[in-house]
């Protein structure tokens, strides 16, 4: 609270007269109820006359249903009178104002308001949300939107204030029983008169909520609405400086009766009487002239501050503020790319400033609002004036424009991220340090006069991936004990030689440890690049700002530990006096032991701190001097990414290395699952060929089959699909490599969508691979793709394949054993896949359990679960995914000579629910229905479609700072002007839509091509297609030229051309739906 700057306008310090109170021995009372009637309205002077109201409560009583709170009605009365004081006006008198000061928070007392006078039915009208209103004022996530009817006012975009005619508009047409005045961003003060007529005008109560703007109505900064309003309410931790509780107030009796009734025993059981006692306190700290000077440069500072922000082009909100609160507009301020609210505010922490995003009119939704809410009470309270407001408009000015928004996809809605340039970054904490000092506080940290150590401590489960990622030599296989000589970019391309250390005494995963020894003068600085780095917030590429490095990782630099960890270097001739082989050795050095790190020529000796004076000497005396670490050595190229790679590629290319290049090889026999002979002759399937098999397209018609998986289950063979297994220490690392997703990532028992790419983006496949073990997965690919697959696997694995364009260098560093389990010679490894989808598939799979163990696992299976099993005696793994859309749905990994058995018992277990064999055509169909992709339509395929065109861009993880096809796929993105949509087609006797017809808008322009098309459970035709983005919104009209792309086409005939009997096609209509059901 020294350090940083803290701009949230709801926080203030707490002085320590109120926090004394907070921690009485009150908090140990329980004082469910009220004080006696007549002690409420005593004055302060008869409430001090403690024997008088001892006696008068032994001989009446009082409202509470616990005894020994004699005096904590004294107290409680006492907030109450000092409350009512504070707020009286020339309105209203002191002795005219009821207070009730149980509300636990503003919330609570809102809602108690509410209960008080409302029936369920009744109306709450107060500002939106997203115009700068409360929670608690009608929004449809809190209770009062719930169980109240909602109107809510906004604030105009033209003039950014309120605008009372459009509310009086609203207020005649709503009826609201209560009107809600008083705001939480919205940073000007309302008029309360005419809010009062608007009131008066619907026969409506009047709410005014105070809750942050209170301290300054008690100091006479902002208008007052007691004695306008019917009640009001504001909590006491804000601008108040008191505890975190509320109060609620009214100069009308009959209103508060039903108030106190409605907190107590409405609302809430017994007060916080610690609160109460904290509140009497924070009461009369208001009523000094101190405070309200207090509240004054309150004002003042927001004002300087909002002028301040002008001047340095950042745009405010609503224009700007005359009270203690301001709101940033991220659109205006600066920033590069889309900046947000929440990595916004996230970076601004780090840096020192602490603020918070706020919604703004305009924003959709309230995940990622574009505006950073900021005020000046903890600032002024510190003794920051308009000096100090101008430096940290500055300071906000320059974080913005050092900041860049990054978006990544979402599969129902785009997440936001941000990056900031390093250099900058830390620059701004060092001016954030300097400003913070300028302003007191009760408890100022001691500096350290220790000097910058020279090893830094990396700690977490990721550190071995972390470092292999800032240094320029392969360290993810360092083993305890070894050392290595490695470059480390900075921030300014610098290359700063240091060694890596890993201690011997690290196993632990999650306390995995490196030693980062370099020169102490750059520690510092390298500790903050790191650390910024972990964070996740270093702009590493402003090319491609979306790149992070793996982790986080702790980040240590020694001399803030115990036993902090000093180093000095050596030259090797020196380090061969004390150990000649690298890795750690441990070296006595008389009664004190220190740690020879070394790698080759370089070397360093680490001890304990408290030993620097004594290893000092015993170096002398052995004539060994300091030296420095020598150059780094030679980056290894063969890594596709390390931090500055790029800079650092010679001049002299080696020659390329091959590009994939497949060709399908010709046309081959049918091949036939072990199923084939129940489908032709058990099932009477109708068979076809597909991607080189022999599969059922049906058995007793799609539309059935398509019907038992929406309501039953239907069992699919998918037999014909690829299944490959990736093995070894390095399978995460590979897969890191080899797809778009986050392999390292995904838990043991758990499983993934995602793509094969090629080096220059194109998409090769899509697959789900399932974490098996730590070190192995499976990985199950398209019936069409499985030799192409292997063939590019298997070549990237033995560094066959060039992966990245124009960097012949680029290698798979991850060797791994590929197993294709299709291939007889895996033998007891074989697998094919089964595929049981739809809502009774688990009943059907848990009665062919055995034992009760495995039917849990069966049912705690979450989607995208793996796991092992043992069904009806058949060993397999079983996993929660589909290809169907269906929430509930498995496929079977099952040795194929257990297949058909399997298939049998399936059948027969879910047969009197509904369960059904069910062929390619229903796989189709409700892939179709559900907007998932298919490789050849939806991907790749004539059109060349990419994840990001299919709408699963969410599925390649651009954070990753590479995987093969990255930058191809990155520029594709950016310039990419058309997506995938699905559309229904609403002509009941529309031809059958196929791959390739084109769609055009209602002018008649082609916008695109179906891409898929099929009938979905209600039998109404669906589909999906690749248009332009102007035309992709959902509800958008399509007109598509249904089935031409299958029939021989004429030329064009004008329409002055026309003739009796002449035909031509006529597009059917079609609406855009939701991309995914």
């Amino acid at each position: 609270q020294f350090s940083k700057l803290i701009l949230i306008p709801s926080e203030s310090i707490t002085p320590a007269p109120v926090r004394m109170a907070l921690g009485s021995p009150l908090t140990s009372l329980y004082a469910e109820g009220y004080p006696a009637g007549p002690m409420t309205r005593d004055t302060p002077e008869l409430l001090a006359d403690v024997d008088w109201q001892l006696a008068r409560f032994r001989r009446y009583g009082d409202r509470r249903y616990y005894r020994g709170n004699e005096f904590t009605n004294v107290l409680e009365s006492l907030a109450q009178r000092r409350c009512a004081s504070l707020f009286a006006n020339d309105r209203i008198q002191a002795d005219d104002l009821r207070v009730n000061v149980q509300a636990l928070s503003g919330a609570a007392a809102n809602n108690a308001v509410y209960e008080a006078l409302l029936e369920p039915d009744d109306t709450i009208m107060g500002l939106s949300l997203a115009h700068g209103g409360h929670l608690s004022h009608g929004a449809v996530v809190n209770r009062s939107g719930r169980r109240f009817r909602t109107a809510s006012y906004t604030i105009p975009d033209v003039t950014a204030q309120l605008d009372y005619t459009n509310i009086m508009e609203i207020a005649r047409r709503e009826k609201p029983r209560i009107i809600v005045a008083g705001y939480t961003s919205y940073p000007w003060a309302p008029d309360w008169d005419r809010f009062r007529e608007i009131a008066d005008e619907v026969n409506a109560y009047l709410l005014a909520d105070i809750s942050h703007p209170a301290g300054l109505v008690a100091a006479g900064e902002y208008p007052s609405p007691v004695g306008i309003a019917d009640i009001v309410t504001f909590t006491t931790h804000k601008t108040l400086f008191g505890p975190r509780a509320a109060a609620i107030l009214s100069h009308k009796r009959s209103v508060m009766r039903r108030v106190d009734r409605s907190v107590f025993p409405g609302e809430q059981g017994g007060p916080h009487l610690n609160k109460i006692g904290a509140m009497a306190v924070a009461f009369e700290i208001a009523s000094t002239d101190t405070f309200r000077a207090t509240q004054r440069q309150i004002v003042a500072n927001a004002a300087a501050l909002a002028e301040a922000l002008k001047k340095n082009n950042v745009g405010l909100a609503y224009g700007g503020t005359n009270t203690h609160l301001l709101v940033i507009d991220l659109k205006r301020s600066g920033a590069t790319g889309d900046l947000r609210g929440e990595p916004a505010v996230r970076m601004l922490d780090a840096i020192g400033i602490v603020a918070n995003r706020n919604s703004l009119p305009g924003d959709i939704g309230f995940a990622a609002p574009t505006g950073v809410r900021i005020g000046t009470p903890w600032l002024t309270q510190r003794g920051f004036g308009p000096a100090e407001m101008k430096d940290l408009a500055n300071i906000l000015a320059q974080s913005f424009q050092s900041m860049t928004g990054v978006t990544f996809p979402g599969r129902r809605s785009d997440r936001f991220r941000g990056r900031i340039h390093f250099p900058s970054f830390r620059k701004l904490q060092k001016d954030v340090l300097a400003l913070a000092e300028h302003g007191h506080a009760e408890h100022i940290p001691t500096s350290s006069n220790q000097k910058p150590s020279a090893v830094i401590e990396l700690r977490g489960r990721r550190v071995l991936a972390f470092a292999d990622e800032v240094s320029d030599q392969q360290v993810r296989d360092m083993q305890p004990g070894d050392v290595v000589h490695v470059g480390i970019s900075e921030p300014d391309s610098n290359v700063r030689s240091a060694l890596l250390v890993r201690p011997t005494d690290n196993n632990l995963p999650r306390d995995r440890r490196l030693y980062v020894v370099l020169d102490p003068a750059a520690s510092q600085d390298m500790a903050a690049w790191f650390r910024s780095i972990s964070d996740g917030y270093a702009l590493l590429d402003i090319d491609e700002p979306s790149r992070k490095i793996v982790g986080p990782v702790v980040v240590t630099e020694t001399t803030h530990t115990v036993g902090a960890v000093c180093a000095v270097f050596l030259t090797s001739t020196d380090a061969d006096l004390l150990g000649k082989s690298s890795g750690t050795t441990r070296v006595q050095l008389g009664e004190h032991s220190a740690l020879l790190v070394r790698d080759g020529a370089a070397a360093a000796l680490l001890y304990d701190q408290d030993d620097a004076v004594a290893v000092t000497t015993m170096l002398e005396n052995r004539s060994i001097t300091s030296a420095s670490l020598p150059e780094p050595p030679d980056p290894d190229l063969n890594q596709p990414f390390f931090l500055g790679r790029t800079q650092r590629l010679p001049s002299n290319r080696p020659d390329e290395q091959p590009k994939f290049d497949w060709t399908e090889e010709p046309t081959k026999p049918l091949k036939q699952t072990p199923l084939e002979s129940i489908h032709r002759d058990q099932l009477n399937a109708r068979m076809v060929p597909f991607a080189g098999w022999n599969m059922p397209v049906y058995y007793r018609g799609i539309a059935e089959e398509h019907a038992a998986v929406r309501q039953a289950a239907g069992l699919f063979d998918v037999g014909h699909m690829g299944v490959f297994s990736i093995e070894g220490p390095k399978a995460s690392e590979f897969l890191d490599l080899v797809t778009t997703a986050n392999a390292s990532r995904l838990g043991v028992g758990r499983s993934a969508y995602t793509y094969l790419l090629d080096a220059t983006g194109h998409t090769l496949d899509d697959l789900i691979i399932y974490r098996l073990q730590t070190e192995h997965y499976l990985a199950v690919v398209n019936a069409s793709n499985t030799d192409k697959d292997w063939a590019w696997l298997t070549g990237v694995n033995e560094q066959r394949h060039s992966i990245e364009p124009n960097d012949p260098w680029a290698k798979s560093t991850a060797v791994v054993t590929l197993r294709n389990l299709k291939d007889d010679v895996e033998v007891d490894r074989r697998r094919l896949d089964l595929a049981l989808q739809g809502p009774e598939s688990r009943k059907v799979l848990q009665r062919l359990a055995h034992d009760e163990a495995t039917k849990q696992i069966i049912r705690r299976m979450r989607s995208f679960d793996v796991g092992t099993v043992n069904l009806d005696g058949t060993d397999l793994e079983i996993a929660r995914t589909g290809y169907t859309g269906e929430k509930v749905g498995y496929e079977l990994f099952v040795h194929p000579e257990a297949a058909a058995d399997l298939w049998t018992k399936i059948l027969q277990a879910g047969d009197d629910l509904g369960v059904k064999p069910a062929g390619l055509g229903a796989r189709d169909s409700t892939r179709t229905e559900a907007g998932l992709p298919l490789y050849g339509h939806e991907l790749a395929g004539p059109l060349d479609l990419s994840p990001g065109d299919a709408g699963f861009g969410s599925f390649v993880k651009m954070y990753k700072p590479f995987f093969i096809g990255r930058s191809g796929f990155y520029i594709r993105e950016k310039s990419r002007k058309s997506r995938i949509v699905r559309f229904r087609i609403t002509d009941d006797r529309a031809p059958i839509a196929r791959q390739g017809d084109p769609v055009v808008d209602q002018r008649g322009t082609w916008i695109g091509t179906v891409t898929s098309s099929a009938l979905d459970i209600h039998e109404n035709q669906i589909g999906m297609a690749h248009i332009a983005l102007r035309a992709s919104e959902e509800s958008s009209a399509l007109y598509i030229y249904a089935g031409v792309s299958a029939r021989r086409t004429t030329a064009p005939i004008a329409p002055q051309d026309l003739q009796e009997g002449t035909r031509i096609p006529v597009p059917s209509n079609a609406t855009v739906i939701s991309r995914f059901p």
